[in-house]
């Protein structure tokens, strides 16, 4: 810690400066077992300044906090992690919920609790107090940096805003373990870097060419289209495609659900691209995985999608059998329809039948047989 730091209003005890009885008066002064004793502001302090530019940066902000709140702030500023990035210079504030006057802490800064109008007020008022406190240390020490409280897209600035990643996240990757706060600090990343690098390199813009020959109005209008001729054979066409729909519909539906899986896991375990293969050794650095691991995975997951490959193939050789059975069958169907129309023109040709005759002669043979049957009486006659 190279610095702390208690700054108090005017008029305040002679005891607040001591650290310990300071909180330990902040929470006997809360009446509620559940009463927030403190509130904590975290800053980022900036790299390009020095420890003692940093720690009066740090408390002229404090002070700025004392003279519009009364309130005690403890400064304490802390050095970057030796294990971590050089540049984390920050500061942790905590400021007592109650204003402290002569006679000890008193009222509650309830400004602070509004969340509906004063307090997002209050917040930008501290936001906005830091960033001048900041670029006026800098402009101090004659650094051109600058910084602002406002988003990226209120500065108009082409970036995605980096997420934060924090104690765990940054413990995680230290010991070489994946996280999502660290997968999503490097995607957002990723696409930051990307658009640096397309600003650095723009692509020249196309001019289109005018055409050597331009095309006079009157032949620029579309002409209207010739109608086709009809077809003799439509209707026996449409049947047949009617009957072919219907059946490629429940082959479709008896082999849909089984095959879009098989595709869906051939594409998960497609062959190497560049984004998978990068994403893959990318997995592998965070995991730790070494590279006879890493060989193995690969073939097994080759051999995986081979086999989900000659699954797919099984099902559309199964299916191409099917639609040649059903053309075969459609062929059948069309030929016997065209024998049996042939067969009515002919028969049409020959002339009218003589419909009576096709119908009584049955008749007079059933009749006949009747005749030489004996009867119910005669057998029983016979028994007796």
């Amino acid at each position: 810690m190279p610095y702390t730091e208690i700054c108090l209003p005017e008029g305040a005890p002679e005891w607040a400066k001591e650290r310990g009885r300071l909180w330990n008066e902040a929470e006997a002064a809360e009446g509620r077992k559940n009463s927030v004793t403190a509130r904590e502001v975290l800053l980022s302090l900036p790299h390009e300044l020095t420890d003692l530019q940093r720690a009066e940066l740090v408390h002229g902000f404090a002070e700025k906090l004392v003279t519009r709140y009364g309130v005690a702030v403890d400064v304490c500023i802390h050095k970057p992690d030796k294990r971590g990035d050089e540049r984390n210079h920050h500061a942790h504030l905590m400021m007592s919920t109650r204003r402290l006057e002569p006679q000890g802490f008193t009222e509650k800064t309830r400004e602070l609790d509004d969340q509906r109008k004063r307090g997002p007020e209050e917040v930008r008022f501290i936001r906005e107090a830091w960033e001048h406190e900041q670029n006026k240390a800098l402009e101090k020490a004659k650094n051109r940096e600058r910084v602002s409280c406002k988003s990226l897209q209120a500065q108009q600035i082409e970036r995605e805003p980096e997420p934060k990643r924090g104690p765990c996240a940054t413990a995680f990757e230290r010991a070489g373990r994946p996280s999502r706060l660290q997968a999503r600090w490097q995607e957002v990343a990723a696409r930051n870097r990307t658009r640096r690098e397309a600003r650095a390199h723009p692509q020249p813009q196309r001019v289109p060419t005018p055409h050597p020959h331009p095309i006079p109005p009157q032949q620029a209008q579309r002409e209207e289209p010739t109608k086709p001729k009809p077809d003799p054979n439509r209707r026996i066409w449409a049947e047949h495609y009617r009957h072919a729909a219907r059946e490629l519909a429940h082959v479709k539906e008896a082999h849909g659900r089984e095959r879009l899986a098989l595709e869906r896991r051939l594409t998960v375990l497609a062959p190497d691209t560049p984004e998978r293969h990068g994403l893959s050794k990318w997995l592998a650095e965070v995991t730790g995985r070494t590279a006879r691991e890493e060989a193995a995975a690969e073939a097994a997951r080759r051999a995986q999608a081979a086999r989900y490959a000659e699954e797919v193939r099984r099902l559309e050789e199964k299916q191409r059998h099917e639609l040649e059975q059903l053309e075969a069958w459609h062929k059948t169907e069309r030929q016997r329809i065209a024998a049996e129309i042939k067969e009515e023109e002919l028969q049409k040709a020959r002339g009218p039948v003589n419909t009576f005759e096709r119908v009584k002669q049955p008749e007079r043979e059933e009749r006949r047989l009747d005749s030489g049957r004996p009867s119910g009486g005669r057998e029983r006659g016979r028994e007796r």
